[in-house]
């Protein structure tokens, strides 16, 4: 359905005197006078008491005489509109025409233009008569215009575009609408108004403008009031709700449409159709045909039972774009049989009615043309019918052509050329089911990084280097291998009878092609690419195994640095499972209480003393067990889920601190820290160092103790928001502990410019001291190194007494690990603090 305003509201007023020194003082003025301020109330009322205002309209023309003929048509008019309202179409339509004769013959042209319009928009938008609508546009218009009333004219060009764009005649539509919102604009019209900016938004929708249409259609919703005026409320809700599923938004598309009693039961079965069809075409946006279909059969059975024609034809319509998407083709191909016919019968219905159309054009031009001109004005109108039958059987015929093209363009990708992912689905599908003897392999095709290829060179440039790929791709595959576009940058490949080898040969030659530079608009472009296979019978389960398989490697592959490709094995397909179990798990791991902290100390080699706690993170799950923060950490970055555990740790850890320092153990140093891991994505995030203050800030504890731990691997200098947010948690007072030394690739340079306040040796190193042919010589140059920064060195993973005692010839500064204190929950912690020993002293004792 069209979510266009359809009928008038209240953009009627009666042509009468401004004083009662412009006209008679006499009984009959003041007569009139009551009566006009009557309906004036009654046309108010009609937009929220449609069925009270049409019971107090005919208790009106009770009243009337032979005398009031003026306010008799003024009258049907308004009952008309009451009787639309109610979704009586076919009484409105024999009141309008009863009222156009009244009028006519009263001489009240422009109350006859304003009721000649309001006509037009009943037979366009409510019974599909767009010729004879068009006509009397003609009509309504020419009369504004000689009666010298914008908003007349305002009010007309808003139903014409509104007919305009049911013809899908756009420009002419746009060009009316616009005009009409100028018109209305300059003068106290608000509903109508508002019923044409949220025409020309959703005209603006439906033309592929989207984000222009949301602006003007959100700014029309202010002009309405819906407790005034709930059709007109509804009516742009509806158009809204349209324009935001074409901008993906499908869940604010579905919330606008959830709205109360009060506004459903006043909006009327003409609105209600238009809302069931609005939501089951935010559902087929979405992809769910049968929420979609079932929504669209509602709409289009209340269509018919209330011989709403136009509307019903927009729900057939819609029925066989849902029933092509379910896949249900027999459905499809019945709603478009049902589709030809009703749009046939609108044509017949056009033609019968042409008759009427040149009655009532003779009626209107009576009162100014003689016999002759009438005449001429026949013929001329016979002419135009013609000619608007002959123009609307063109459109029916370039519908159907556009939809057998429609049809072909379904397996085609618009852009490359290639099978488009629905179609491939399909035939995978196929050949699944024919059991075609050998594997049947899959490789997921992804380009490294195309997101730069449209930032720099523009999404024009973009689509180009997707042909070219597509092309490439296509030259390098066999014969029989069918190649699809799956969506945005990536494509996929089906091998059929082919072997497992052939399949991973295939793989490692898309990911050498791709390593040539391809060439757009005269430009060498270096892409790599990315490839995930899988083969079958290997991934049973059918079709959405065999691509989650492969979209599985393709992350795999991704993960490995890209420009690479991976196949997993059982043993890797089941890792992979395990691992979006965890992730799916971890999600909600904090509110589940599962995740605690360990306790490990730092001692400093020269007092003996604990100059450091470090808060380790542990996770404890029900039935998975002890999980490693090796496994979950990774996950919980890619999954999204870092900046809220890495908080909570932070809270946790200050708040133990807080704690700690209360009980005043012997142990520790006066300036002792606590220390805290953090993640490059926690970094990465533009507020960490807000977070942070405010965290320390509320726990009570000191940044200049908070220790941050990152990791050498994480190449800090080289990625500008991890340095940024860096140089952002130094300026507020914390501290950072460079982790894992001597795993990593950060430079002299990179170390510097960092400005740690400690290196951690990795336990690797540690563990170079006590082998069977010792090898001290890197540790110490390591333990210099951090020196000659001005570091403190700290030595992790310290296991035994031996590599302690060498750690404190070679002039470490501290020491971690086994050998000096396990890592223990809070509780445990002071008895921990006692028990270690320094050089055979104990802690405890100092």
């Amino acid at each position: 359905m069209s979510a266009i305003t359809t009928i008038s509201d209240g953009a009627y007023n009666a042509n009468r005197p401004s004083s009662p020194r412009d006209a008679p003082q006499d009984e009959a003025f003041f007569r009139r006078a009551s009566l006009e301020r009557r309906l004036d109330a009654l046309d108010e009322q009609a937009r929220h008491d449609a069925f009270g205002t049409a019971a107090a309209v005919r208790v009106l023309l009770d009243e009337l005489t032979d005398a009031d003929l003026a306010v008799a048509g003024r009258a049907h008019h308004v009952l008309g509109l009451a009787l639309a309202h109610s979704d009586l179409a076919i009484d409105a339509l024999a009141a309008m025409e009863l009222g156009c004769d009244e009028l006519l013959q009263a001489g009240e042209r422009q109350s006859l233009g304003r009721l000649v319009r309001d006509l037009a928009n009943l037979r366009g938008n409510q019974f599909g008569q767009t010729a004879e609508a068009l006509e009397g546009y003609e009509v309504a218009l020419s009369i504004a215009n000689e009666v010298g009333s914008t908003a007349d004219q305002g009010s007309v060009l808003n139903g014409m575009g509104v007919l305009f764009g049911r013809l899908e005649r756009w420009d002419e539509s746009e060009r009316a609408l616009r005009r009409a919102v100028e018109l209305l604009g300059a003068g106290d019209v608000g509903t109508e108004l508002g019923s044409a900016v949220n025409n020309l938004g959703y005209l603006l929708g439906l033309s592929g403008r989207h984000e222009e249409a949301s602006i003007i259609l959100s700014d029309a919703l202010q002009l309405v009031d819906p407790a005034r005026d709930p059709r007109t409320a509804m009516t742009m809700r509806i158009s809204l709700a349209f324009v935001k599923a074409e901008l993906g938004d499908f869940a604010g598309a579905s919330q606008l449409l959830e709205v109360g009693d009060d506004l459903l039961n006043s909006a009327g079965t003409y609105l209600l159709v238009g809302r069931l069809d609005t939501l089951g075409r935010i559902h087929l946006r979405a992809g769910d045909s049968a929420r979609a279909i079932d929504l669209l059969s509602q709409a289009l059975a209340l269509a018919d039972a209330h011989e709403l024609v136009a509307l019903a034809v927009d729900s057939v319509r819609h029925l066989v774009d849902a029933s092509e998407l379910a896949g249900d083709l027999a459905a499809a191909l019945a709603y478009e049989r049902d589709l030809r016919r009703r749009e046939r019968e609108i044509l017949d219905a056009d033609a019968a009615g042409a008759l009427r159309r040149a009655e009532l054009t003779l009626q209107v031009e009576a009162s100014n043309r003689e016999n002759l001109a009438l005449e001429a004005a026949r013929r001329d109108l016979a002419a135009r019918v013609e000619e608007r039958t002959a123009d609307l059987r063109a459109e029916v015929e370039e519908r159907r052509r556009a939809q057998e093209s429609a049809a072909r363009l379904s397996r085609v990708d618009w852009l490359t050329g290639l099978s488009n992912r629905r179609h491939f689905e399909t035939l995978l599908r196929e050949r699944l089911q024919a059991d075609l003897p050998g594997v049947l392999g899959l490789l997921f095709v992804d380009l490294d990084h195309f997101k730069g290829v449209n930032d720099r060179y523009g999404h024009l440039a973009g689509d180009e280097l997707l042909r070219e790929a597509a092309v490439r791709l296509s030259l390098l595959v066999p014969p029989d291998a069918l190649v699809a576009r799956f969506g945005g940058d990536e494509f996929v490949v089906m091998l059929t009878m082919a072997t497992v080898c052939e399949v991973d040969a295939l793989a490692a030659q898309v990911v050498d092609a791709f390593a040539t530079p391809l060439v757009v608009r005269q430009q060498a472009m270096q892409l790599t690419c990315s490839v995930g296979a899988a083969v079958h019978p290997d991934a049973a389960g059918g079709a959405d195994n065999l691509m989650q398989r492969a979209d599985t490697a393709l992350l795999d592959a991704k993960h490995a640095g890209r420009s690479c490709w991976r196949r997993l094995d059982p043993a890797g397909w089941e890792r992979a499972t395990y691992s979006a179990h965890v992730m799916g798990e971890l999600a909600g791991a904090c509110d589940r209480g599962e995740l605690s902290l360990a306790f490990q100390p730092q001692w400093r080699l020269s007092d003996g003393r604990c100059d450091a706690i470090e808060a380790l993170l542990r996770w404890r799950h029900p039935t998975l067990g002890e999980i490693s923060p090796s496994v979950f950490i990774p996950l919980a970055e890619d999954g999204g889920t870092i900046q809220r555990i890495g908080r909570w740790v932070l809270e946790r850890a200050c708040a133990a601190a807080v704690l700690i320092e209360s009980e005043g153990h012997p142990a520790l140093s006066d300036d002792w820290a606590i220390c805290v891991n953090v993640s490059a994505r926690q970094l990465q995030h533009e507020s960490f160092s807000l977070d942070l203050r405010d965290v320390v800030a509320g726990s009570g504890w000191q940044l200049d103790r908070l220790e941050l731990e990152v990791t050498e691997s994480m190449q800090l200098s080289e990625n500008d928001a991890v340095a940024a947010s860096i140089a952002a948690v130094e300026a507020i007072g914390a501290r950072f502990a460079i982790d894992d030394f001597g795993t990593g690739y950060a430079s002299f340079g990179q170390l510097e410019r960092l400005g740690a306040s400690k290196l951690k040796l990795d336990r690797s190193l540690v563990q170079l001291l006590d082998e069977p042919a010792p090898r001290p010589s890197l540790p110490k140059a390591m333990i210099a190194l951090g020196h000659s920064l001005g570091m403190v060195v700290t030595a992790e993973g310290v296991e035994t007494q031996d590599q302690l005692q060498m750690l404190v010839t070679q002039g470490c500064d501290s020491v971690q690990g086994f050998a000096v204190g396990r890592p223990v929950s809070l509780a445990l912690l002071a008895a921990e603090l006692g028990r270690t020993e320094i050089n055979g002293r104990s802690v405890s004792t100092r």
